[in-house]
């Protein structure tokens, strides 16, 4: 017989409904009900509408001494066929409200069992969060051991963050979690071993879609609620932990400390909470500084991800904490570190040369605590930037000369990590600049650590690296001044030209020779390779949907300050990376105004030729504008409103409705340049306003405008109170009530 020739509603009905159904008392028929059923589960056409008919009777049995296993075969046969996350939900609430305690020690036993068979994807991780939670206060010692096994099987999937949902716990249950974590916490999940027929089901009449299943990567992040305490974070409690009272600060650090505990996990919207404990990292009073160390712990480990948005301005104050005189606090330090950099990476701190700075500081005991935590780390990241990272070699020199025996072990100790992302030459070239006795003492270390890099596996040459490689040999499209131009661009890789201050020309001429080589070297490398730069300045893509999303989960920072902070520029880099030319990304962000109006024209010429791209990374391009809002330069800001009229203008033609999130993030800035001094930015403001009518509704326009009206600034205020009557004459006033 077929699938679809098997009656299977009318035959689960049967078994389970028509009474006794499975909660036959007699042992043996009740064992041909479940073994019947299990049969018409994996071959007849079986869905949610049938599961849910069989469930709770099935859960009542899986704690039966003589059709226990049949019970469970039959919740794996469901989890087969329709998915564990939609049968697993509902045996942990059906067990318990069974108040059975064999039974829901047999369902959290099965459900443990098939975690590691079906893997962890697609489990609503907070429902069985709960349940474990009943489990741990179980009075039977039964159910408690199931949830602690449960558990257990859980914390190979999730981790650290799943051992801080049960901190309430009592202590004596946190012993035996901690036990159990010790057990498992070497172990790799295994590799799911069912579930194929989900791929391979798809869907069907009975239900069985996939609705309510991820099938992306598993992602324990987005299983964790996060809380957005910026509300917490008051102007009071602020100034409270700046108070020149060291007794008011401690009392301002633990109000901190209890926001962070309360919240377990919190959005990367901390509101100037990082910037006002950047000072108390460098306090005098040692029991304030260990625990505002204590507290940028507990921010790491509640954060996670989202500590990129603040690594910047906290990572370098922590660095620093690594110099103090006091082992205990240097190690606390360390763990602080440790929890920011686990979910960021080093990269941040080496970008923007802030690692190079701390370096400088003759500081033995931060130099040897740094050297030494930062060896593992480099070894360990795959890429890190060689050019930034070169700026500390010097640094790294004079460590390996030191008069501290720790700094000198330190200092050997990173030398082969940095040699393996700056490379052997490279290093023993900067020794040039070393005087004669350090040069020679230098040369002999960096010989030893030679013999200590790893061997590199020799890179495969695939088909389609060689046909990307064939056009870079004859590029018959270079100018003659291409070579020249490229050179222009090369990093500083001439630095041997000045290697000798004492003039003598033997050397200086080798030491040119051997510059123009390695730039010939660079030029040759980079022309072999693609150039970006020739690419669209703006991408079309789908990427606009996960961002806004993002931003509605509060995974990444909303749109909202009176003042820019670095934490925001920062995020809105990182977004554009996928989406915007490099090129472009670099005129954007740079310091120089010049910049600002080339990456513009780049922007407005994108928009003639490719209107659909401008509309994929809107969003992108609005708040971008938003920073320039802030600038002084009427350059800027009059080329940006140009753009802006340009835009819009396109927006109306093709018919888009501006969205919510994309309105939100603009158009409050827009209504602040409407009181700007100069005459022609107020009239470019007003003139943006008036397009935007065109593409988001009037109702929700005008509730921007009377909250801009309780501005301070009377400019502002005057130009909307002039602009409100000519608006009310073209709509009817209904509409905007």
């Amino acid at each position: 017989m077929n699938k679809t020739d098997i009656p299977s509603q009318v035959l689960v009905r049967t078994l389970c409904v028509r009474k006794p159904g499975i909660r036959d008392t007699n042992f043996q028929v009740l064992k041909l009900k479940l073994e019947l059923l299990a049969y018409l589960v994996l071959n007849a056409k079986f869905g949610r509408r049938s599961a849910d008919v069989c469930l709770n009777d099935t859960v009542d049995k899986v704690g039966d001494l003589k059709n226990g296993q049949a019970a469970t075969e039959v919740l794996t046969a469901m989890s087969e066929v329709i998915t564990l996350g939609y049968i697993s939900s509902k045996v942990v609430t059906y067990a318990f409200e069974q108040k059975s305690p064999k039974n829901q020690s047999e369902a959290l036993n099965w459900l443990a069992q098939a975690i590691k068979e079906f893997g962890i994807q697609g489990v609503n991780v907070n429902t069985v969060k709960d349940a474990l939670k009943k489990a741990l206060a179980n009075n039977n010692p039964q159910v408690r051991q199931a949830g602690i096994s449960l558990f257990g099987v859980m914390f190979m999937y999730m981790g650290a963050p799943l051992r801080i949902l049960f901190e309430d716990e009592k202590p004596a249950l946190l012993q035996q979690i901690d036990a159990e974590i010790e057990k498992v916490k070497e172990q790799a999940p295994p590799a799911p071993t069912r579930g194929i027929a989900v791929a391979a089901r798809g869907t069907d009449e009975e239900g069985n879609d996939a609705e309510g299943e991820e099938v992306d990567k598993f992602n324990i992040e987005d299983l964790v609620e996060r809380t957005d305490i910026s509300a917490s974070i008051t102007p009071a409690l602020l100034e409270q932990m700046s108070n020149k009272n060291w007794k008011e600060r401690c009392e301002g650090l633990k109000s901190v400390q209890n926001i962070l505990a309360e919240a377990k996990f919190v959005t990367g919207n901390l509101g100037e909470l990082p910037s006002a404990l950047k000072p108390r990292l460098a306090e005098a009073n040692k029991m304030l500084q260990t625990m505002a160390l204590s507290i940028v712990q507990m921010m790491g480990t509640a954060l996670g991800p989202h500590c990129k948005q603040h690594i910047r301005t906290l990572g370098p104050s922590i660095i620093l904490c690594m110099g103090d005189t006091k082992p205990q606090l240097r190690q606390t330090a360390t763990a602080a570190l440790n929890a920011w950099v686990d979910h960021t990476g080093i990269l941040p701190l080496i970008e923007g040369e802030s690692l190079t700075d701390i370096l400088k500081a003759e500081n033995p005991y931060l130099r040897a605590e740094l050297l030494s935590w930062l060896a593992p780390k480099l070894q360990e990241a795959k890429k890190v930037p060689a050019a930034e990272l070169r700026e500390s070699v010097p640094y790294l020199y004079t460590c390996l000369e030191d008069r501290n025996a720790d700094v000198r072990k330190s200092a050997n100790e990173a030398l082969v990590p940095f040699m393996m992302h700056i490379g052997y030459d490279k290093m023993e070239g900067m020794t040039q600049k070393l005087k004669p006795a350090s040069r020679t003492q230098i040369f002999g270390i960096l010989e030893k650590a030679k013999e200590k890099l790893p061997a590199r596996a020799p890179p495969k040459k695939s088909a389609s690296s060689a046909k990307l490689a064939a056009p870079s040999v004859a590029a018959p499209h270079k100018s003659a001044s291409a070579p020249v131009l490229e050179a222009m661009d090369q990093p500083k890789v001439a630095w041997e030209d000045d290697n000798d201050s004492d003039g003598k020309p033997d050397q200086a001429k080798q030491a040119k020779g051997k510059a123009k080589a390695v730039k010939s070297k660079a030029v040759a490398a980079k022309a072999s390779k693609p150039d970006e730069d020739y690419g669209p300045v703006l991408t079309v893509n789908t990427s606009k949907k996960q961002r806004l999303r993002d931003e509605e989960k509060l995974k990444v920072l909303k749109w909202n300050f009176t003042q820019p902070r670095a934490e925001f520029v920062e995020q809105l880099k990182e977004q554009m990376q996928t989406n915007v030319s490099s090129t472009v990304i670099t005129q954007l962000f740079h310091t120089d105004f010049k910049q600002h109006i080339k990456a513009i024209d780049a922007l407005a010429e994108s928009l003639q030729s490719s209107s659909e791209a401008t509309v994929c990374q809107l969003d992108l391009i609005l708040k971008w504008i938003t920073l320039r809002f802030f600038d002084t330069n009427p350059s800027v800001l009059l080329r940006g409103l140009d753009y802006l009229n340009g835009m819009f203008t396109m927006l109306a033609e093709r018919d888009y409705s501006l969205l919510d999130i994309e309105a939100s993030s603009f158009i409050p800035y827009l209504m602040v340049k409407v009181g700007d001094p100069k005459e022609p930015v107020r009239k470019g403001a007003i003139n943006i306003i008036r397009l935007i009518y065109k593409v988001y509704p009037a109702t929700k326009m005008f509730t921007y405008i009377l909250d801009s009206l309780k501005s301070k600034n009377a400019r502002q205020r005057t130009g909307l109170e002039t602009y409100i009557p000519k608006k009310l004459s073209f709509f009817n006033i209904d509409m905007l009530i």
